[in-house]
């Protein structure tokens, strides 16, 4: 876990990007759970181009078109997600890494409750064996991401959230001793509702 996260805190980003991560890592199935914080939508300047108009004597803004912030925040978090995955398999010379999990998230205010929330934006969840597979020179990098079950924000500039793949939090609980779970449940209850560590049980 150390390692990792000094392989993170060598990653090179511009000094705009505001990033901050924790990691947890389980030994017994060889898995990383990263949870990363990810630029805002502010990142993505909102003036496309400035014009000089000698006539007048003005600068002229022109303003980029929501759908093109959309599309450049997008690519966006999903290259960080497919850089830091990448990073944590080409770093790991030992073969202590079967899998990685990545969320992206932001702080964003909620609209109905006016409060600051962490929301994730992306949660994607990938084995070495299959992230080595990929040529990342001769990607489309949202048809990837798609190509590995990962859940990507329709609307990320919105901050509308996903579920992650795997949480942080439920790493550390999710190898515990069994318990009877089937004596909680009764026929009414969707087996698709239930998190990951009660499935297992």
């Amino acid at each position: 876990a150390d390692y990792c996260r000094l392989v993170l805190d060598r990653s090179d980003y511009p000094e705009s990007f505001s990033r901050s991560f924790d990691l947890v890592y389980e030994a017994a199935s060889k898995q990383i759970v990263i949870d990363m914080m990810l630029p805002s939508v502010d990142i993505i300047p909102a003036v496309v181009e400035f014009s000089y108009s000698p006539r007048t004597d003005e600068i002229r803004e022109k303003l980029r078109k929501p759908s093109e912030t959309k599309a450049l925040y997008q690519d966006l978090i999903s290259s960080i997600a497919l850089r830091t995955l990448h990073e944590m398999f080409e770093a790991d010379q030992g073969e202590h890494i079967e899998v990685v999990s990545f969320n992206g998230n932001v702080i964003a205010r909620n609209r109905s409750t006016g409060r600051s929330e962490q929301k994730c934006l992306i949660s994607v969840r990938a084995t070495k064996s299959e992230f080595l597979a990929i040529d990342l020179r001769h990607i489309d990098r949202s048809m990837c991401l798609r190509n590995l079950g990962a859940n990507v924000s329709r609307d990320p500039d919105e901050a509308v959230a996903v579920k992650p793949i795997v949480s942080y939090d439920m790493v550390d609980r999710r190898f515990v001793d069994q318990n009877d779970i089937l004596a909680e449940l009764d026929a009414s209850i969707n087996l698709m509702d239930l998190d990951p560590f009660q499935f297992e049980h």
